[in-house]
């Protein structure tokens, strides 16, 4: 009876066990991989990339001063935009989310707005305050926030921000971070501010410094939970549910758990910086790179999450890992999807997107530029 008792005990340890293995990995799609090609299709330093359920995909480039659109078989559409102060004009924009009701809603950080396009027609649509302008707040909405922030949309139809403070540090309350603010929809007031978390656990000016500039990634889900994986990855993801119209505590989801440091210092003379995080402190100048970084949070068409991360080796060669984990949290799998990529101080691979099919939207910046890639994945049975 104990035998029988301990072999159903290590068969329920098997089956639920989380998967290890290496994912096979195809692309269906490449834009900006031809040096030959015209100019909307080549990009300097994209930074953002959201995907309609049209398929209409909208990319934001910091060298740039508009959006570019591009349609599912990667062919460009138009641009949105131009540089200018006027409205449907911008100064560094940033594309943040297509909402729920079919809109676009695009950040100017110079500017300190946010423009709106309805995702379909491509037609301007609003645009309004978002953010301090040089200390002095606008009549709407409190708060400067920083060029990494991301934005959610609520079930209940608020926008959520995953943000940092305007002094370059996160704000804290007794010792912990507080991560995200929620407005209403059309950003005319600050509903709440919650979700304290020890942003950064690790001792070290570094690392402080690196993640005021990078929240990291966070996604709400169709089931209205919001996840969240901090900048600097330690295995750990967080997770935020709805009750009753209000936040929950954090709960701890552990995924990845890696041994060693999660960031290494090293002399700022010798850095190269293509692949080093340059920092000043308010001490000494350090120069440093984060080791393990979360390089993306999507939700797959069966509700699970998927948590990627990209981590560089002892041998200086990055890998691309990503994490699957059931709505509630349960991990299923660690699997790498792929291994030897060159090391850099932000992820050589950032998973942006996801369809109805699974396929996989990133920004590729491990070659000799910088691309957009369209991925199939099989995943194992």
């Amino acid at each position: 009876m104990l035998f029988r008792s301990l072999l159903l005990l290590s068969l329920w340890l098997l089956i639920s066990a989380p998967v290890h293995a290496q994912l096979s990995v195809d692309t269906l799609l490449t834009i900006g991989d031809d040096e030959s090609a015209e100019a909307e299709y080549l990009f300097g330093t994209p930074d953002r990339l959201v995907r309609a359920p049209t398929g209409l995909l909208f990319v934001s480039d910091q060298q740039l001063q508009h959006i570019r659109v591009y349609d599912a078989q990667g062919a460009f559409v138009r641009k949105l935009g131009q540089r200018g102060e006027g409205p449907g004009e911008f100064e560094r924009p940033m594309v943040l989310l297509v909402s729920e009701n079919r809109k676009l809603l695009v950040r100017d950080e110079r500017h300190h707005r946010v423009t709106i396009f309805d995702a379909n027609s491509l037609e301007l649509v609003d645009t309004l305050p978002f953010g301090y302008f040089h200390g002095v707040p606008t009549e709407l909405a409190a708060g400067d926030w920083g060029g990494n922030m991301r934005l959610l949309e609520a079930p209940d139809g608020t926008f959520v921000m995953l943000t940092i403070g305007s002094d370059g540090h996160p704000e804290s309350e007794g010792g912990r971070e507080k991560l995200f603010i929620r407005v209403a929809r059309h950003f005319s007031e600050v509903v709440e501010q919650f979700g304290a978390y020890d942003l950064v656990p690790i001792p070290g000016e570094f690392v402080r410094r690196v993640v005021s500039t990078n929240p990291g990634n966070a996604l709400c889900t169709t089931s209205g939970n919001i996840w969240y994986a901090p900048a600097a990855y330690e295995g750990e993801l967080l997770r935020f549910e709805f009750e009753n119209d209000t936040w929950s505590a954090a709960q701890a989801v552990t995924g990845m758990s890696t041994s060693g440091p999660v960031y290494e210092t090293v002399d700022p003379e010798e850095a190269d910086h293509q692949h080093i995080v340059s920092v000043t402190t308010r001490g000494p100048r350090l120069a440093g790179r984060l080791l393990r970084t979360t390089a993306g949070l999507v939700e797959a068409p069966d509700g699970d999450v998927l948590h990627f991360s990209y981590h560089i080796r002892n041998d200086n060669r990055a890998a691309l890992l990503v994490e699957r984990f059931t709505p509630e949290g349960l991990l299923v799998g660690v699997y790498s999807m792929a291994e030897h990529l060159p090391p850099s101080g932000r992820p050589g691979v950032e998973v942006h997107a996801v369809d109805e099919d699974g396929h996989l939207y990133t920004i590729d910046r491990t070659g000799d530029a910088p691309v957009i890639r369209v991925l199939s994945v099989a995943w194992p049975d």
